[in-house]
């Protein structure tokens, strides 16, 4: 038989552990948040990269002499770049769900938050309510990182498009006429 102190001492450790659980769900979720911030950087980096090599090449240029086509694929790719990169920077944070808007916030995430907000705490197990918190932050941290995977890879995308930009740029310059 269970004494009243070993029933606290025990009830202390389950709270103490579910606090634990729900602290390392909250650094996931910062590590998630900084993973997808890089990714926008970087998308925004490789938009403003394509757009400026586009500028410059052409301020700097007379294409009179230059091939149409390369003139063409190279801004065909600049508007490509770009698209990407905005897609990058919004529709990577997106989840698309069946028969439901666009949110960034998964059925899971929705069903605990629900679970959370409309549980009666009154006269119930406090460690109820952090495994309810528990659950939550957990959902929220995968949602987080589903969204930092997708934002992950439309920005390497953006930047491998860039990287075409920057061939096709050369393309121009190379068969461009520079210094007249």
């Amino acid at each position: 038989m269970t004494t009243p102190t070993e029933c606290n001492e025990s009830y202390k450790s389950r709270a103490d552990v579910l606090d634990l659980l729900i602290d390392q769900e909250h650094k996931l979720l910062a590590v998630y948040d900084a993973r997808q911030t890089r990714a926008d950087g970087k998308a925004a980096a490789a938009l403003t990269a394509a757009v400026a090599l586009g500028t410059v090449t052409l301020t700097a240029a007379d294409l009179s002499g230059t091939n149409a086509d390369v003139l063409h694929v190279s801004f065909a790719f600049v508007a490509l770049t770009a698209a990407v990169s905005f897609a990058a920077r919004i529709l990577g944070g997106i989840a698309f769900h069946r028969g439901r808007k666009l949110t960034s916030e998964s059925d899971m995430t929705k069903g605990a938050r629900r679970l959370l907000r409309n549980y009666d705490i009154k006269g119930t197990d406090p460690n109820r309510v952090r495994e309810l918190a528990l659950d939550l932050w957990c959902s929220r941290a995968t949602d987080s990182h589903k969204a930092a995977i997708r934002r992950e890879k439309w920005a390497a995308g953006a930047g491998a498009l860039l990287a075409i930009v920057l061939g096709c740029m050369t393309l121009l310059v190379i068969s461009g006429d520079f210094g007249k």
